[in-house]
């Protein structure tokens, strides 16, 4: 039912979280915003200067932690879309169908691989070095909840699914709002910065409140089909 072995990242600490948002968000919106005129930077080499920061910050992850950072990846895959597509001069849809396609892509890939070892609800949330997955799936086979259980896990990624949607959909209207000027201009780098500046409290917010509805769902799904209190269920220190 639930695995011991794979391999999970541990969640950043917050000071690790804090240099995630400034490195991988911030400083590119600085850039994007300030350094787009034509005094400074201008509008494509901004682009460039700002995919910097991501991408070196997740090559020091990689060396040190000898695995990727998934923030930096989303942060560079983004910008540098964003660059290329700067570079040929289209319009603001085209910036709104790759903001969209993103997490729709990311909504996919969870949907399709629910009922597979690769859940990402089980590799990310049900983490072995959080939860004592051996007591819960003593109790899973005690209580005879074995396809309860597969419906819960099947239902709680649901939740993660829809985040991404909403994610890509309010991506996806976002752009077509703030990018009126055209591409490689000053006016819409200063734009793109605008919108790179709302991701988080117009998108990422209400996207973490459906994942926390997620673990909410699963965590009291667990504690009904196992009997145990949330308490019970985690690793003693």
């Amino acid at each position: 039912l639930l695995e011991e072995n794979h391999e999970v990242s541990a969640p950043p600490s917050g000071k690790k979280g804090l240099l995630n948002i400034l490195i991988n968000i911030v400083i590119p919106v600085v850039i994007l915003s300030k350094g787009s005129s034509e005094k400074f930077l201008g509008p494509v080499y901004s682009i460039f200067v700002a995919i910097s920061f991501p991408l070196f910050w997740g090559l020091i992850d990689l060396i040190k932690e000898k695995k990727w950072n998934f923030i930096s990846l989303l942060g560079i895959f983004s910008v540098g879309i964003t660059g290329c597509l700067t570079l040929f001069h289209l319009d603001g849809k085209w910036f709104a169908v790759k903001d969209a396609v993103i997490p729709y892509a990311i909504a996919l890939f969870i949907f399709f691989a629910r009922k597979s070892k690769f859940n990402p609800l089980k590799m990310i949330i049900l983490n072995p070095s959080v939860f004592d997955l051996a007591k819960i799936n003593e109790h899973i086979t005690q209580n005879q909840q074995q396809d309860g259980f597969r419906k819960l896990i099947e239902k709680s990624t649901l939740f993660m699914v829809l985040s991404f949607i909403f994610s890509g959909t309010v991506h996806f209207f976002l752009a077509l709002y703030i990018l009126k000027s055209p591409a490689g201009t000053e006016e819409f780098t200063k734009e793109l910065a605008k919108m790179t500046a709302l991701n988080f409290p117009v998108i990422i917010l209400p996207s973490m409140l459906f994942l926390m509805c997620s673990l909410w769902y699963l965590v009291s799904g667990l504690t009904k089909i196992t009997g145990l209190p949330f308490e019970k269920m985690v690793k003693e220190n």
